[in-house]
């Protein structure tokens, strides 16, 4: 079954992104959000577990694309977003013992496009960490969170097009390069650099790009 789903997956991306034109995409610029769930990658100390979350912010943010030619659907793109992870973290004994971390960045995301797929990487500047609940291992203030880089795959598929503009489908994956907090931060209470938090998350949302015209 999830065989199959993943071929009608693969066959509607290709599909898509191979009829709206018979040409490249135009340049292109616009907006989007997305949603996603996330989760911390680095095992953090003893008795204590990671468990996935549901974002409660979308990220919002700017998209322009550059087509690479004109003949083949390849291209390139740059994201300015807001962007937004969290993960939940319990105790093993008590699961009534738990925090959700929620961290803000501004994302700068430069990606290669290819027929509706795509890989990229991100790089982040730490706005906010907030926390809500009973459980802290880290002192969760901004000043001592550190740039983050991600690497990023994922999808656009063509829902709805005409000569102004096309509406898109974002299905992405993200996952973090770097741990979200400053290395000193860590050492001061005795930690090491093997449990600094590495989100990655899952993101489902749409995009509308106005069709502005071609370099070629």
């Amino acid at each position: 079954m999830k065989k199959n789903m993943m071929m009608a997956f693969l066959a509607l991306a290709i599909f898509a992104s191979s009829s709206v034109f018979a040409e490249n995409y135009p340049f292109s610029a616009g907006i989007f959000a997305l949603g996603k769930g996330s989760i911390n990658t680095a095992d953090p100390v003893n008795g204590i577990k990671n468990a996935m979350t549901i974002v409660g912010k979308p990220d919002l943010g700017l998209n322009i694309y550059i087509p690479l030619g004109k003949e083949n659907k390849v291209g390139a793109s740059i994201d300015v977003a807001w962007n937004n992870l969290s993960y939940n973290m319990y105790s093993f004994f008590n699961k009534d013992i738990n925090t959700d971390i929620n961290y803000s960045y501004f994302t700068i995301a430069p990606s290669l496009h290819a027929y509706g797929f795509l890989i990229g990487v991100g790089y982040s500047v730490p706005l906010d960490v907030t926390t809500s609940g009973t459980l802290a291992l880290l002192n969760y203030k901004s000043d001592n969170l550190q740039p983050v880089i991600d690497l990023r795959i994922g999808s656009s598929i063509p829902l709805y097009s005409n000569f102004f503009g096309r509406v898109n489908l974002l299905i992405n994956a993200t996952y973090n390069l770097t741990g979200a907090f400053k290395e000193d931060v860590l050492t001061a209470v005795g930690l090491t650099s093997s449990i600094n938090p590495k989100p990655a998350s899952i993101q489902i949302g749409v995009n509308y790009l106005f069709h502005i015209g071609n370099f070629y």
